[in-house]
């Protein structure tokens, strides 16, 4: 996917597929939204690392249902996110503390989730924060 200059936006919806999204998807520099809900087959999920990520354009990420795994901790270095919605997953562990680095973040749900631990402090620092939805 890491050849897919021009693309702007990913949807896989209301399909059977399943497997671990690639991370050369999330190093797309033009790329402005990924979504991939209602599908009913096989689980997801993230990569555990991703490298040069720093000055992608992704603004909105929709990850809903059979996401499995943690959110992993490079997601807070989507610097331009400014939706994020991964809820009615299985994501299990805690939030990633670095979350509160988002400081473009409008909207965050996480609701329906198997996540643990408190919410962290560093949540408090997104300043453009509209909509949030931990329950």
């Amino acid at each position: 996917m890491g050849k897919m200059s021009s693309l702007y936006s990913v949807a896989l919806l209301f399909n059977g597929l399943g497997g671990e999204l690639p991370s050369s998807l999330f190093r797309l520099k033009n790329l402005k939204t990924i979504q991939i809900q209602q599908n009913w087959g096989k689980n997801w999920s993230l990569p555990s690392t991703v490298e040069g990520i720093d000055d992608t354009q992704l603004e909105r990420l929709l990850l809903q249902n059979n996401f499995v795994g943690s959110i992993p901790s490079w997601v807070a270095k989507l610097q331009q996110l400014q939706t994020l919605d991964l809820s009615k997953n299985k994501f299990e562990g805690p939030i990633p503390e670095a979350m509160g680095d988002l400081s473009l973040l409008k909207y965050l749900s996480l609701m329906d989730n198997n996540l643990t631990e408190s919410i962290p402090s560093s949540l408090g620092k997104l300043d453009a924060m509209e909509v949030l939805i931990l329950g």
